[in-house]
């Protein structure tokens, strides 16, 4: 009961920052657009290298995690080629392609999943494989959105891919020399499980932004997204499953991270290199409360 009134409060408090942002960015001005920026350019250079870090750094090195965090891999590299091939079908530029692809496979497989992995299986280790999956293919995902995008004239595009990999780089050093950083883990964690809902600002400030005539281009795609992120994924957790014998908990902390909706890290990818913010911001605000209410049916499956 604890971890529902938790996971409850915490979605209370990413819907009143949405609103904030909402109200915010209607008041949109020059200042304003600048503070947003700011904001954005916070949380993908100093919060997300964060949570990377410390996803692989509280990464138990037992042989079921590593194996349920290269099924993980294996998962969310199927979503990404499937939804990258099919995105074709509706656009033909890399922008809404990407966009399209990142939305469908980049889940938000930590601060949705872990509570409501404590909600339903009474801790969050069965979900972390996942987890440490979607940080290291995040980290890669920059790299390929970067040589896809091919922006020019942007001096920031070479130091856009450093913070994601220089996490990864860190971690492993640590790992593999096991030094000891004290409480600087506790404490990070702690930071970043607030600094990264800020995010749900930077959602209610697009969402602001949206023209009414910018809804009807988002209907084919945003479908598209929800189909795969929902009954195709399901039906590839099932179908990578189906010849592996492992204990139930970890088949249902794969099967929940299957069904969790887009990362609200997708936003501000969006913004930092360009893609379909509009699309983002939708794709998120829909599909988090839908993913919360269907992910009971995991038990059932």
């Amino acid at each position: 009961m604890a971890w529902w009134i938790s996971l409850e409060a915490a979605f209370i408090m990413d819907i009143s920052l949405a609103a904030i942002g909402f109200m915010v960015g209607k008041r949109n001005t020059n200042f304003i657009a600048y503070i947003a920026s700011l904001l954005n350019y916070f949380l993908y250079y100093v919060v997300i290298p964060m949570v990377i870090f410390l996803s692989i750094f509280n990464a138990p090195s037992v042989g079921l995690y590593i194996f349920f965090t290269i099924l993980s891999v294996l998962h969310i590299c199927i979503l990404m080629v499937s939804s990258f091939l099919l995105s074709s079908t509706i656009f033909k530029d890399s922008k809404n392609r990407i966009s399209i692809t990142i939305l469908s496979s980049l889940p938000n497989a930590g601060y949705l999943a872990i509570p409501l992995a404590q909600l339903l299986l009474g801790t969050e280790n069965y979900v972390t494989p996942y987890t440490i999956a979607f940080n290291i293919l995040f980290s890669l995902s920059t790299l390929l959105i970067a040589f896809l995008r091919k922006s020019k004239g942007d001096l920031l595009d070479i130091v856009k891919l450093l913070p994601p990999i220089l996490a990864i780089i860190a971690t492993t050093i640590l790992k593999i020399y096991n030094l000891d950083i004290g409480d600087m883990a506790g404490n990070l964690s702690i930071f970043t499980s607030y600094a990264v809902r800020t995010s749900f600002l930077v959602i209610g400030y697009s969402l602001a932004n949206l023209k009414y005539s910018a809804l009807k281009p988002l209907i084919k795609p945003f479908i598209m997204i929800t189909l795969i992120k929902i009954p195709y994924s399901l039906l590839m957790a099932k179908a990578i499953l189906y010849f592996i014998v492992a204990p139930s908990e970890f088949v249902y902390g794969f099967m929940l991270q299957s069904i969790m909706p887009p990362a609200i890290n997708n936003i501000i990818i969006a913004k930092i290199f360009k893609l379909n913010e509009d699309l983002a911001a939708v794709s998120i605000s829909i599909l988090t409360p839908v993913s919360i209410a269907l992910s009971p049916i995991v038990f059932i499956l």
